[in-house]
């Protein structure tokens, strides 16, 4: 628990055989020598991860790929990741993330002491140039995280980059940069594909052979929405075709489901059994879900899923790989689930076996088990305090609520360090917790 770092989350994505060449879009973006950032901004399914993806193969430059997700909106997280993000990046980068001290609970000034040393590293270390990539930037609204970015784009040195991916901006200062013009923009309307592009996947490979009519009805009813256009594929090839033009007069994301549903129902049943039910996780490896199904077979499943596209793959920074589903196909599933808090457990019983307690306590969380999750966090805790994850503790301390924190020294100290330090009740607290 020294370091809890996800590997999976600091790794750039691998994706199937089928992804398109947004080339329009690539050429846009590689003139970023003059830009500071470049913001892909659009809802789920636009393909903006995939055009990252391909802008940073083609810049050929080292990359920071930092996976975001809602447990990172949290200064201590943020910070850690973007450290270890430095150090898997740049070879010999040396920045140290201080040490959480109790008086500093309150203090948001972590940022001041690490600002300059990304920065410096960047300047001696990166002169050939660098490439940021914060993927699902929408889930910070943290002032402390935004306050640094806004500073960090403004000192980024010349020939580095950062590409900021998100269905939303957050409130993130940019107007002085945009002024200098230092900012691209791609917007939903850029990313969706065009009637070419639409062609492009459709007709090549197993995929359709479309008539014109066909491709402009569906272009027509898509509007190049690139997500919806992949289960079109996806439901042409192991679906039914004749049913897709009844189904256009859905909402999009009701029409992938519509069509996603049609491509599962005709999946073999252990192949269905193995998306629901592994559905639960963020992030899958052959271990956890081996675990999960009670198989030795998941390897094999996954590498086959991946290469029909249903999933993507990243290094898991220890030699192996791990997969994600894209958050609409997970989201379809886990509907399909019909006792998630069982599967919710069993996955915190799996990260709890591997000696990873702050995962465990995050799946007993979704699975609404407090009995469960303060088993875990007492475990968790001190370490996560350690590393300056205060909103993390005190979302845990507020669902676990009074009652399951007073027979625990560890939560006890959790409580007075985040919610109680400088208070009357704060000696009394701490003399309850040593007799415990």
């Amino acid at each position: 628990m020294e370091n809890d770092v996800m590997l999976e989350k600091l790794q750039i994505p691998r994706f199937g055989e089928r992804i398109i060449q947004r080339n329009r879009l690539l050429q846009k973006m590689l003139s970023y020598h003059e830009k500071t950032a470049t913001c892909i901004v659009a809802p789920a399914g636009y393909g903006k991860t995939v055009l990252a993806q391909q802008f940073v193969r083609n810049t050929g430059l080292p990359c920071l790929w930092y996976q975001l997700d809602s447990t990172d909106n949290d200064s201590g997280q943020f910070f850690q990741y973007l450290t270890s993000g430095f150090a898997l990046a740049i070879p010999g980068s040396q920045i140290e993330i201080p040490r959480f001290r109790l008086e500093e609970a309150t203090s948001g000034n972590c940022f001041d002491r690490l600002l300059p040393q990304f920065i410096h590293e960047l300047e001696q270390k990166a002169k050939d140039g660098f490439i940021l990539v914060f993927d699902d930037f929408h889930f910070i609204n943290e002032p402390e995280i935004l306050n640094f970015m806004e500073a960090f784009l403004k000192g980024l040195p010349s020939g580095c980059h950062t590409v900021l991916i998100c269905r939303y901006l957050p409130d993130l200062p940019l107007s002085r940069l945009r002024e200098q013009d230092r900012i691209l923009d791609i917007s939903r309307d850029e990313l969706a594909f065009s009637l070419e592009e639409t062609k492009a996947l459709l007709c090549t490979g197993k995929g359709l052979s479309c008539t014109d009519s066909i491709l402009k009805n569906i272009d027509r009813s898509i509007k190049g929405w690139p997500l919806g256009l992949f289960a079109i594929l996806l439901a042409f090839e192991h679906a039914h075709p004749q049913q897709f033009p009844h189904t256009f007069y859905k909402s999009r994301i009701a029409l992938f489901h519509s069509f996603f549903r049609d491509v599962y129902e005709n999946l073999p049943q252990k192949i269905q059994n193995f998306l629901k039910n592994t559905s639960v996780l963020e992030y899958l490896t052959p271990k956890a879900c081996d675990f999960l199904l009670g198989t030795n077979d998941a390897a094999d499943i996954l590498s086959d899923l991946h290469r029909k596209d249903f999933f993507i793959a990243f290094n898991d920074g220890h030699g192996g790989v791990s997969y994600r589903l894209h958050a609409v196909f997970r989201e379809f599933l886990l509907s399909l689930v019909d006792n998630p808090r069982e599967i919710f457990v069993k996955a915190g019983n799996y990260f709890e076996g591997i000696n990873s307690p702050k995962q465990a306590v995050q799946f007993y969380y979704s699975a609404d088990r407090p009995d469960l999750m303060e088993k875990a966090a007492r475990k968790a805790v001190i370490p996560v305090l350690s590393q300056g994850k205060i909103k993390t503790v005190k979302r845990w301390l507020h669902y676990l609520e009074e009652k399951h924190c007073l027979n625990s020294p560890e939560l006890i100290f959790a409580q007075d360090t985040v919610l109680s330090a400088g208070s009357s009740e704060f000696q009394k607290r701490i003399e309850h917790a040593i007799c415990l």
